[in-house]
């Protein structure tokens, strides 16, 4: 097998920037803002009609659903009059023409109907129940809303009263009852009973809790019978305070006891403190030392009666209190006399011991010194004096704290008490409050004459609130408008790319639209309609033509097959071909073989055997197309795709350019074939077809898979728009002002039967 030559290492392209890009070289567009109506238009286009119907449809149900969710209501009113007797004088220097608190008495009436006593009188009514109302906490609070009930500033007397209902004579009905209930309840005989059972009723509670008040004052009395008074919070407050400063004293003498060695809870003495009580241990028995000085110390003053009135020694015995109680804690743990622990302790205790001695020598020589004194402490208590002073003292403080404490005790009641007085007070002024309310409006109402009642003789006719347009308009709007937007979702969420202008103004940045090109039927009987699409093709040409410089050869590919691209670049060749260039299609699509197919050339040694010498000649057929020849893929040529490199496509393109005027190259689509990418590294441009319908995400995927390649993306071509697009767009009216005489120009030709119906329209509008 013959070895493929690898890549000769030569560097890529510069990527193509806009002004390469523009076959013109114009400066990218600046960023428009954007248009909402044309937005609209553009996720709506193409399903207008569907948004039409379905539009039509919707606003009919909505507008229905919106009449028929809304049911009319009738009012039915009446009046209710309250005529006041007038009393001959009110004041002693006016008269006037209304009672007392009338305007007050009409507006309590007022409430009084849509009371809920009155609600389930006129519910529970047999006129009411013909109706077929069942009654249920619903209905009752649907009854009670549907009573309206209102007062005149300029007329005092009148109350109206209205009833809301579907159904007309319901709220007749309804008013009626409501009415009848109210005089029943509150305007007749009935009235005045329920006012009496409600003083009975009133009246024993009110006696009930002065029986209450009054024996919670008699205990209040008892508890503070002793004191002569209620009020025990200064009393207890003076004693408390008191108690305090006992406490203060017996905590003192607590004190100077344990700093004399005085076990206070137990009542243990010791009149050694500096003994330890141990042979052997610093301070003991054992010392003979010690002992010495103890004789020769027997008339001084020992440490704990100087603690009693000096401070400083007070503190000296406290600390030795405090080493001797932690050298029994380590002695009690199982320590030896030779433990390091046990030594330090000992050492402190015989330093503090030492510091006692000299301090207590010092203290009694500087009191000689003063008062001429030898032994004793002048003016010092001795131990047993503090420790009757301490028993005297302690048992003052006991009675003293029983006495607080009982003192305290009867306080909390008595404010208890007060408590419950106050609460029971506070209900008793309503419960007084309340009667004498009843008393005033029984006055009032003996001042009230009559009351008149003014109904409708029938049902009103007509409805009173009426939605029923309001929620249709309502109806109509959303249900026309649901449609809309559902359909305008579908065109936002729809990803292909159905129209032209989705690739001039969509998001693939850097890729101008080149051209569009018309949807052709296979049969093209239209002659202005293959005119135009040939009049395509040959402006494509053009500008490449004209804005290319020194481009020669272009790459043809798209982002998946089936978009065009074959027909596009037998077109282009044969367009080119017919402006006397010298052209060359090279099939590089390995795997389709395309161009090879359409234009029946399958040769033994084709394209690959060309990359793998390095000749083309025997590989390059001539065509029956005047300076157009085919460059062929072999009939193995896509055995050997996985072994190509860019150095041998580098140097086949390289070799082509020097032969050629233009060599096209049509290649595999550029996200699914290898050979697409080695011919947009190595090609002066390439050329992105764009068939109606791709998903644009495809087509994005595309642009950036060429831009990583540092491909030099000329721009796009839109294949196989309709009619519509194709008509509004620039090149279509362009062809409209110059090919008036299109259909006599063209003519059919022989042996291009085989062709796609572009390239043949192609052929047929150059005549070669």
């Amino acid at each position: 097998m013959t070895q493929l030559p690898i890549d000769n290492g030569r560097s890529l392209p510069a990527p193509a920037t806009p002004a390469a890009i523009d076959p013109y070289g114009a400066p990218p567009a600046e960023p428009q803002q954007v248009n909402l109506f044309k937005l609209a238009h553009r996720l709506l286009r193409g399903r207008y009609i569907l948004a039409i119907v379905l539009a039509s449809v919707g606003a009919a149900a909505g507008a229905a659903a919106g009449y028929i969710s809304q049911t009319p209501k009738y009012r039915s009113q009446g009046l209710v009059r309250i005529q006041p007797v007038l009393p001959k004088i009110i004041y002693q220097t006016e008269q006037s023409s209304v009672p007392p608190l009338f305007s007050s008495f009409v507006n309590t009436q007022a409430q009084l109907i849509t009371s809920d006593r009155v609600v389930n009188r006129a519910m529970r009514s047999n006129e009411w129940q013909k109706l077929g109302r069942i009654e249920t906490p619903e209905t009752q609070k649907e009854f009670r809303e549907s009573i309206k009930v209102g007062t005149s500033r300029d007329s005092l007397e009148l109350i109206t009263v209205a009833f809301l209902d579907e159904n007309p004579t319901a709220a007749l009905t309804g008013l009626r009852e409501t009415i009848q209930a109210y005089r029943d309840l509150y305007a007749n005989a009935e009235t005045r009973d329920v006012r009496d059972l409600q003083v009975r009723t009133l009246d024993q509670r009110r006696r009930d809790l002065e029986s209450s008040i009054r024996s919670r004052r008699e205990s209040i009395q008892l508890q503070a019978a002793e004191f002569g008074t209620d009020d025990l919070t200064r009393m207890h407050e003076f004693r408390t305070d008191q108690l305090l400063q006992l406490e203060a004293q017996l905590a003192e003498l607590e004190n100077r006891l344990t700093n004399a060695g005085i076990d206070v809870a137990s009542g243990a003495t010791s009149t050694a403190p500096a003994a330890l009580g141990s042979p052997g241990q610093p301070g003991g028995e054992g010392d003979p030392e010690a002992q010495a000085e103890a004789s020769a110390a027997e008339a001084a003053p020992t440490p704990a009666e100087i603690a009693t009135v000096d401070r400083q020694m007070a503190e000296y015995l406290t600390q030795r209190s405090s080493f001797m109680r932690l050298y029994n804690s380590l002695r009690a743990q199982g320590y030896g006399e030779q433990q390091r622990d046990v030594l330090r302790v000992s050492a402190e205790l015989k330093a503090i011991d030492q510091t006692i001695e000299n301090y207590a020598v010092e203290w009694a020589s500087t009191r000689k010194s003063l008062t001429g004194e030898a032994g004793g402490v002048s003016g010092v208590e001795t131990i047993a004096q503090l420790e009757d002073r301490y028993r005297k003292l302690k048992n003052q403080t006991d009675a003293w704290r029983r006495d607080t404490v009982a003192i305290g005790n009867r306080r909390l009641a008595i404010e208890a008490y007060k408590r419950e007085i106050d609460t029971l007070q506070a209900t008793l002024d309503e419960i007084v409050r309340r009667l004498d309310q009843i008393n005033i409006e029984s006055k009032v109402e003996e001042q009230i004459g009559r009351i008149e009642v003014i109904l409708p003789e029938q049902a009103s006719a007509a409805a009173v609130v009426d939605n029923r347009k309001k929620y249709a308009a309502v109806g109509f709007v959303l249900g026309g408008g649901l449609p809309v937007a559902l359909v305008a979702l579908l065109g936002l969420i729809d990803g292909r790319m159905r129209y032209s202008d989705q690739a001039k103004d969509g998001p693939i940045a850097g890729a101008p639209l080149l051209g569009i090109l018309p949807l052709l039927p296979r049969d093209t009987d239209d002659p202005e309609q293959a005119a135009a699409a040939a009049h395509c093709v040959h402006q494509l040409r053009t500008l490449l033509q004209i804005g290319g410089g020194e481009r020669k050869v272009y790459g043809i590919t798209s982002a998946t097959a089936a978009d065009g691209k074959t027909s596009l670049a037998l077109s282009m060749g044969i367009s080119f071909a017919a402006s006397g260039s010298k052209t060359l299609l090279v099939d590089f699509d390995m795997i389709g073989r395309g161009l090879s197919r359409v234009l029946k050339v399958l040769p033994e040694h084709g394209l690959m055997h060309s990359l793998r010498t390095g000749e083309t000649n025997g590989s390059i057929s001539a065509t029956r197309i005047e300076n157009l020849s085919l460059l062929a893929a072999g009939k193995e040529d896509d055995v050997y795709v996985s072994r190509l490199s860019r150095g041998m496509v580098s140097d086949l393109i390289d070799r082509l350019r020097d032969q050629y005027d233009v060599v096209i190259v049509d290649t595999g689509p550029i996200l699914g074939s290898l050979e697409a990418n080695y011919v947009a590294s190595v090609s002066d441009g390439m050329i992105l077809v764009v068939g109606r319908g791709q998903q644009q995400s495809y087509v994005q995927r595309a642009c950036e898979q060429l831009r990583s390649l540092n491909a030099n993306i000329i721009g796009m071509v839109f294949n196989r728009a309709n009619s519509g697009d194709f008509n509004s767009s620039a090149t279509s009216k362009s062809f409209r002002s110059v090919r008036v005489d299109a259909p006599s120009s063209l003519k059919k030709l022989p042996g291009t039967e085989h062709l796609d119906p572009l390239s043949r329209t192609v052929a047929m509008d150059t005549g070669i």
